[in-house]
């Protein structure tokens, strides 16, 4: 496929907000596969009780002997590397990756969040954020990808009609929804 039209800013933003989730899968990593050594309950404690430590103690944080926490530092990982690709050399087929990956970081995120606040007695509020950071870059490769259609494309029609804003707000009253 030929190179395709890119609005940087939506990049950068996705290399930042990826670069965070980075920074929290980390922390989460630490917090749960080595609860010894992060002892801080910074932004985790709610009446005194650290959810994201109780979370880490309970088998519902692993995936057979791994933290679940690994497997979103490199879903942050590969997706900061992603937007700095096309960012630097914009292509269709990076951009749908894109779009792809978040979809199903969101169907993952639907499943820990589920499991986060009702399976656990105090839920993990950095967890909590990361579904958040799922989120925002979800809405930035959608409207990455909406942005890069040329406009030949039949779907540009649909886009320009409906508009990046309402096809995301339709998506998130979904997924809000339920």
């Amino acid at each position: 496929m030929a190179d395709q039209k890119s609005n940087p800013l939506i990049l950068y933003t996705g290399v930042a907000v990826s670069v965070v989730g980075v920074v929290l899968s980390t922390l989460l990593l630490c917090k749960h596969g080595f609860s010894d050594l992060c002892t801080s309950s910074l932004g985790c404690s709610i009446d005194g009780v650290d959810g994201c430590k109780e979370l880490g103690q309970s088998s519902l944080s692993k995936v057979g002997p791994f933290p679940i926490a690994i497997f979103g530092l490199l879903y942050y990982a590969f997706l900061t590397a992603a937007f700095l690709l096309q960012s630097i050399r914009p292509r269709g087929e990076l951009a749908a990756l894109l779009l792809y990956t978040t979809i199903v970081g969101l169907v993952v995120d639907a499943v820990l969040g589920y499991i986060n606040f009702t399976q656990i007695l105090v839920p993990c509020i950095l967890c909590a954020y990361t579904y958040l950071i799922t989120l925002a870059l979800f809405v930035l490769a959608l409207t990455h990808k909406l942005q890069s259609f040329r406009s030949n494309s039949p779907m540009a029609d649909v886009v320009k009609e409906s508009g990046t804003p309402a096809v995301a707000g339709a998506l998130l009253t979904f997924i809000l929804a339920g």
